[in-house]
């Protein structure tokens, strides 16, 4: 997530930027947030790990260029798959704890930038009611629930080039 202000939350488009800073085709990368800061970090794309707001996740810009929604062109150019946790086990309540993004054209090559945005929220609140938590409780504008990225500092990514060279770091 790129927000410079802990006050806005990834929900917003945009709000995560994948770009290939590297001189290798990237056909694969997988954002794994066990490892969060904030530990219990979940992808909450169905509003059941977190409070009861969802968004579904969406790509909103490839290479700068608005990605429309409603077409199925874009399939061959990517694949985005929410999973539950790194070993695949949980339920709905629990989240998704990572995301896998795979390129199957080989085209995401150096300066290629993929902007997506979906709801992420602590699952310590799960099945809350925004609406009422954030009427009665709400400081100065916060979004009760809301992750703007800084809690996902410290969780690691994992990236596998089309020469199938693979490569890891994390988010700080």
């Amino acid at each position: 997530a790129r927000a410079r202000n802990v006050g806005i939350s990834n929900y917003r488009r945009n709000s995560f930027q994948l770009k290939n800073v590297g001189n290798k085709v990237l056909k694969s990368f997988f954002l794994d947030v066990t490892g969060a800061l904030l530990s219990d970090s979940v992808f909450d794309p169905d509003g059941t790990a977190g409070d009861t707001v969802a968004k579904a996740l969406v790509i909103d810009t490839y290479n700068g260029i608005t990605v429309d929604q409603s077409s199925s062109a874009n399939a061959d150019r990517y694949k985005i798959v929410l999973n539950k946790d790194p070993d695949g086990t949980g339920d709905a309540t629990a989240g998704y704890r990572g995301i896998y993004i795979e390129f199957p054209s080989n085209d995401f090559d150096q300066g290629a930038l993929l902007g997506f945005s979906t709801d992420m929220d602590p699952n310590s609140i799960a099945k809350i009611d925004k609406s009422k938590v954030t009427k009665d409780n709400s400081w100065n504008g916060w979004d009760t629930g809301g992750v703007s990225g800084a809690e996902l500092i410290g969780s690691k990514f994992y990236c596998k080039f089309a020469d199938s060279s693979m490569a890891y770091g994390y988010l700080g």
